[in-house]
């Protein structure tokens, strides 16, 4: 494979290779800034991936796939994360003692009566677990995917994420 077909200019290469390297670096520094930076990412990889040559076009390709897949696992972590913040709040409200809706203002917590069962503790550990694979992922993916491109080589993909 080429590095640019023939209706590439020569001097669009070098750009079109550095927005590719920034594209990665901004999907892997997302992970510092809430996914910020992944947003912007994609919307390069998205509209430069017709424009450019083959090989680039391979690692834009790449690019959007790492955001939906860090998206979709991020999506799932929150999803967790409300569920286990949700959990832990019903705790709470269960031990808080008030005195009736027109007494708002006087209301006691008695700590010792605040449990924290076990479906809590799991949703917890599954929130952290699918936080650190996402995290994994965008440094793993943009690390393959950086690599690949300053060696010149495409990433192949099957046939349905093309």
């Amino acid at each position: 494979m080429t590095l640019h077909s023939s209706d590439t200019d020569p001097s669009d290469i070098g750009v079109d290779r550095n927005l590719a390297y920034l594209t990665y670096g901004l999907l892997f520094f997302s992970i510092f800034f809430a996914g910020a930076p992944a947003l912007v990412a994609v919307a390069l990889a998205y509209s430069r991936r017709d424009e450019v040559s083959p090989l680039i076009r391979s690692h834009h390709r790449f690019q959007i796939l790492i955001f939906w897949v860090s998206f979709t696992l991020a999506l799932i972590a929150g999803i967790f994360f409300l569920t286990t913040l949700l959990s832990a709040i019903a705790s709470v409200l269960k031990a808080v003692d008030y005195q009736g809706w027109d007494k708002l203002d006087h209301f006691s917590l008695d700590f010792s009566k605040v449990t924290i069962t076990p479906s809590t503790i799991s949703l917890g550990v599954t929130t952290v677990v699918m936080m650190s694979l996402t995290a994994i992922w965008l440094v793993a993916a943009s690390a393959i995917g950086t690599l690949r491109l300053a060696s010149g080589r495409p990433i192949r993909q099957s046939g349905v994420l093309r």
